[in-house]
């Protein structure tokens, strides 16, 4: 069995998606630890549905995050996800992320509505 040091070591290290979200769901302790979201969102975007409350709002993760993976836009905090730069490469990364977009102002934006078309 891992020491928490250790598991977070090798969520950090590992470039392999599946044991990287199984090791997130499985432990609630690491989900509020910076550097290994970061990592892991780095490897998988979707591990950002793991990462706690915080963590959501902080822009580089989730900016890392909807670089990856797009619809996870989702699960990003409300104030980020009324970000121009969060929303425009969540919309470049899957079209359909528009929808997770929180401000209605934002999803008639130029530069993102030329994304779409």
């Amino acid at each position: 069995m891992d020491t928490l040091d250790e598991l977070k070591e090798k969520v950090k290290n590992s470039t392999d998606s599946e044991f990287i979200l199984e090791t997130l769901k499985a432990n609630e302790k690491i989900q509020n630890d910076r550097e290994v979201i970061l990592s892991a969102v780095k490897v998988d975007g979707q591990a950002l549905y793991y990462a706690g409350k915080d963590l959501r709002n902080d822009k580089e993760i989730v900016l890392e995050a909807v670089t990856r993976k797009g619809l996870i836009l989702k699960y990003a905090s409300n104030k980020l996800r009324s970000d121009k730069e969060i929303a425009m490469a969540a919309v470049k990364q899957d079209k359909r992320a528009l929808e997770y977009i929180s401000s209605e102002e934002l999803k008639k934006d130029n530069d993102i509505v030329n994304l779409i078309t």
